[in-house]
């Protein structure tokens, strides 16, 4: 499970101290039952890139902001076929890539996820993290009724 993965970095020597919460504690301990919840994200436009770049047909260029309350996150996902580009605010989000070791960002960080990273975030603080992401993606299929 990829909840797994990152919450043995958590738990490891080389990811804990200053870094590592009362909140991130609580995370590593299984307290928080899932990264998944209490982050909130809202788009703010988004352009078809095909009317622009024809050979972009079907990608979709998207900017939104999204706030991370303290003990939620994102679990590790691939950004293949998904590039994005997330931009801190406030707050400090805590990101492993590719299963390296656990590195804090804070506000105006800028960290660059193209197709060669998975990653996963979690929010270890006690503020809420603000960042805005760009990305570019194919937008999800409707589901069949």
């Amino acid at each position: 499970m990829h909840l797994m993965k990152i919450l043995g970095v958590f738990a490891s020597g080389a990811a804990t101290g200053a870094i590592i919460s009362a909140a991130g504690l609580a995370l590593a301990q299984g307290a928080v039952p899932a990264l998944d919840g209490r982050q909130h994200s809202q788009t703010l436009g988004s352009i078809d890139l095909g009317h622009e770049f024809p050979s972009m047909a079907g990608y979709v260029l998207t900017l939104r902001t999204t706030t991370v309350a303290p003990g939620a996150g994102h679990a590790m996902h691939s950004h293949k076929g998904a590039p994005e580009i997330v931009h801190i605010v406030s707050g400090v989000l805590s990101d492993q890539r590719n299963g390296g070791a656990l590195s804090a960002h804070g506000a105006g960080d800028t960290l660059i996820n193209d197709g060669a990273v998975s990653n996963a975030v979690v929010n270890l603080g006690k503020a809420p993290v603000v960042y805005y992401a760009a990305t570019v993606a194919r937008p999800p299929k409707a589901s069949a009724p």
